[in-house]
């Protein structure tokens, strides 16, 4: 019985259990990207000599306003294999480029993003070598809680290249298109 209730048959009797743990982020987590559009604005990382995958997108230009999709685990830039884990709302007016991401009602959220935006497609390594890995992007959030929406903004001039990248969590076989 418990809770104060007499028996089983104690309508007046209601208990209700509260947990405070935070529940784990759901399913998966894996790397994802934000693909541009019109798809002519996204390169995949493979298509510039890297071995690893992803999108840069551009050029954009001041006015631009678009909806990208954030995939994740969509190795070699194959969507057909990965998880559409939300989208990306662009705005680039006058000179703020403006960055808010949604992961929508089905499940994914994001542990951390890491960003670059800049007039060469890639950002450098100290050495002045290109790279695409996302510890070297100049804006980085880690979040405490993995989170479904997010918001970045930056001072820019002219066009750009941006690069989006989190660490999505879905739920376990989700292959939203």
């Amino acid at each position: 019985m418990g809770c104060g209730c007499k028996n089983d048959d104690d309508c007046g009797c209601c208990c209700i259990r509260i947990c405070c743990r935070k529940p784990p982020p759901p399913g998966v987590c894996e790397t994802a990207y934000a693909k541009g559009w019109p798809e002519d604005k996204a390169t995949c990382f493979t298509e510039l000599g890297f071995g690893n995958w992803g999108w840069t997108n551009g050029p954009i230009s001041p006015g631009y306003q678009g909806t990208w999709e954030v995939w994740a685990g969509a190795g070699q830039c194959d969507t057909s294999k990965g998880t559409l884990a939300g989208l990306l709302e662009v705005h680039y007016v006058d000179d703020e480029l403006r960055l808010n991401f949604d992961a929508g009602t089905d499940g994914c959220c994001i542990r951390s993003q890491q960003i670059y935006v800049g007039s060469a497609e890639t950002p450098t390594k100290p050495n002045g070598d290109p790279t695409v890995a996302p510890g070297q992007y100049p804006f980085k959030q880690d979040f405490a809680d993995c989170v479904r929406q997010s918001s970045f903004s930056v001072q820019v001039q002219g066009d750009v290249y941006v690069i989006f990248h989190a660490e999505a969590c879905c739920p376990e076989g989700d292959k939203k298109k």
